[in-house]
C-alpha cells in the first residue's frame, strides 16, 4: 500500500472527528452531527470501499448472489423500472431473508405502485429484525396515511417519535396526520416542535400557516406566511394565501401587491388572477378586473363562474350586449343559474326587451323561488308592461320573503351613483319606491339624480 491513499484516508478521518467534536458542543448537537457527518462519512465510506475493492464491478448478466441481485435492483431503481427492482429485491430476500435494506426498499416500491398490504408485510418483517429503528415505524405511518387509516398512522408516528424525538420530520408527519383528523391545535403544536428543531425550513412555516389558516387564526397564519416569504420570497402559492388573509382583513392594497407578484412569477395562476379580478372589481377598477377575466376566460373557457363574474362587470358598465352574452355562456355551463338568469333579465329590461326579461325572471325563480329580488325585478317589468295586478302580487311576495328589501335597493342605488351610473341609480330607486311608496327620502333622491342624468 502506498503512502498517498493512507494520508488521504487519515486526513478524512481527522476531518470527520473534528465535525463530531464541533457538533458535540453545539446546541443541536445530534442533528448538526447528522447533517455534517453525512457529508464526510459517506464519501469516506465510498473511498474506503474503492480502496479495498477497486472500481465497481459490472453487474453480471446472470446474477447469482444476494449482492448481485441487490446491485441490479439498485440499477433498475435508478432506471425507474419499479417492477424489475421489486423482482430483484425479492431475489435478494430469498438468499438473505434478514436484509433490512432490501425489505425497506421493496416495501417502498410496493407503496409506489399502490400495493400497500404487501408493503406492510415487508415493514413488519423489518420491525421484527430491528424493532428499535424509528424509520420503519415512520414508513409504516405513511402507508396507513395512504390507506386512509389515520388512527393507526398516528399510532405508528407516535412510536417513531419515541425512538427519534430529535428529528424534525417525524413531528411534521404527525402534524400532517393530526391535520387529516382536523385536530389542528395538535398539528400546530407539532409544527412548533419541528420549527424549534429546524428553524430555517420555509415549508415548515408554510404548513403551520396553513393549519392556522384552517383554524381561522388569521393573524398567526399571516405571521407564518410572512416568514416563508422572508426565507423564500418567490413562492407564488404563499403569496396567494397571504393575499387571501389580507383580503379577510380588508387590506386590499396589500393583497393586490402580493397577487401582482404571484402572477408575475406564475402568469397562469388561475386562483390568484381570479382573486385579483374580484378585488379590482370591489375597488371599482373595472378595466383592470376585465383584463384578468379576459385572460382567465382564454385560459379556462369552461369555467362558467368566470363568465358570470365578467358579465356582472359589463352590466355595471352598461355594456348590456356583452353582459347578456356572458350570462348566456354561464347558463350554458350551468353556473349559478338563478343569479345568471336574474342578471340577464335585468340587462334585457335595461334594453327594453321586456318579454325576454320576464322569461329570464321566471327561470330564475324556478331555481330559487325564495329570492326576493327576482320578484321585485319581475314586478317592475310587469308594471312597465302595464300589468299592475301581477306587479302588486310580486311586490307583496318580495316583502313577505324579505321585509328589509327596500334597504337593499336603496343602498344599491347609492352604489350605482358612486360608480357614476345615474340611470342605474334611478332604476333601483324606482324599485325601492315601488316597495315603499311613502318613503320620505327615496323620491327626493331619485328626482335629483334624474336632473343630473345626461339623458335630461
Amino acid at each position: 500500500m502506498s503512502d498517498g491513499p493512507i494520508v488521504v484516508l487519515f486526513t478524512l478521518g481527522l476531518f470527520a472527528a473534528a465535525i463530531v467534536l464541533t457538533a458535540r458542543d453545539s446546541d443541536d448537537s445530534r442533528r448538526k452531527f447528522d447533517r455534517q457527518a453525512q457529508r464526510v462519512l459517506k464519501p469516506l465510506a465510498r473511498f474506503w470501499r474503492g480502496f479495498q475493492h477497486g472500481p465497481p464491478r459490472p453487474i453480471p448478466n446472470k446474477p447469482q448472489t444476494a449482492t448481485d441481485y441487490f446491485r441490479r435492483a439498485e440499477s433498475n431503481q435508478n432506471k425507474k423500472d419499479v417492477e424489475a427492482a421489486i423482482a430483484d429485491y425479492t431475489e435478494v430476500l430469498k438468499r438473505d431473508p434478514i436484509n433490512l435494506t432490501a425489505l425497506l426498499e421493496r416495501g417502498r416500491h410496493y407503496v409506489s405502485v399502490g400495493e400497500y398490504d404487501k408493503a406492510l408485510v415487508d415493514i413488519n418483517a423489518a420491525i421484527e429484525i430491528n424493532p428499535h429503528y424509528y424509520f420503519t415505524y415512520y414508513s409504516k405511518a405513511w402507508i396507513y396515511i395512504y390507506q386512509g387509516d389515520y388512527d393507526q398512522a398516528l399510532v405508528e408516528a407516535n412510536r417513531a417519535i419515541v425512538l427519534a424525538s430529535e428529528y424534525d420530520h417525524v413531528y411534521v408527519t404527525r402534524a400532517y396526520i393530526y391535520s387529516l383528523q382536523n385536530e389542528l391545535g395538535s398539528a400546530i403544536a407539532d409544527m412548533d416542535v419541528a420549527i424549534r428543531l429546524l428553524s430555517n425550513q420555509a415549508s415548515y412555516y408554510k404548513w403551520r400557516g396553513e393549519y392556522h389558516h384552517r383554524q381561522e387564526s388569521f393573524n398567526w397564519a399571516l405571521v407564518d406566511y410572512t416568514e416563508v416569504l422572508r426565507l423564500e420570497p418567490d413562492r407564488p402559492e404563499t403569496l396567494y394565501w397571504r393575499a387571501t388573509i389580507y383580503t379577510k382583513r380588508h387590506e386590499t392594497d396589500n393583497a393586490l401587491r402580493d397577487l401582482d407578484k404571484a402572477i408575475q412569477l406564475q402568469p397562469n395562476y388561475v386562483e390568484a388572477r381570479t382573486l385579483r379580478a374580484e378585488l379590482q372589481r370591489w375597488k371599482g377598477n373595472f378595466a383592470a378586473a376585465l383584463d384578468d377575466y379576459d385572460f382567465l376566460v382564454q385560459l379556462t373557457s369552461e369555467n362558467g363562474r368566470l363568465y358570470y363574474q365578467r358579465g356582472s362587470i359589463y352590466q355595471i358598465r352598461m355594456e348590456f350586449d356583452k353582459a347578456i352574452a356572458d350570462f348566456s355562456q354561464a347558463i350554458s355551463l350551468e353556473t349559478n343559474l338563478s343569479m345568471a338568469y336574474l342578471l340577464r333579465g335585468v340587462c334585457q329590461s335595461r334594453k327594453k326587451d321586456l318579454t325576454a326579461a320576464i322569461a329570464d325572471f321566471d327561470e330564475s325563480l324556478k331555481y330559487d323561488s325564495q329570492f326576493a329580488p327576482s320578484y321585485v325585478e319581475r314586478a317592475v317589468t310587469y308594471r312597465e308592461l302595464g300589468d299592475e295586478q301581477a306587479a302588486r302580487v310580486d311586490l307583496a311576495e318580495a316583502l313577505r320573503l324579505n321585509p328589509q328589501i327596500f334597504d337593499t335597493y336603496y343602498n344599491s342605488a347609492l352604489d350605482y351613483e358612486g360608480y357614476g351610473d345615474l340611470e342605474g341609480a334611478v332604476i333601483d330607486l324606482n324599485r325601492a319606491i315601488a316597495l315603499q311608496p311613502d318613503h320620505p327620502k327615496a323620491a327626493e333622491v331619485r328626482d335629483k339624480l334624474k336632473q343630473l342624468s345626461p339623458q335630461n
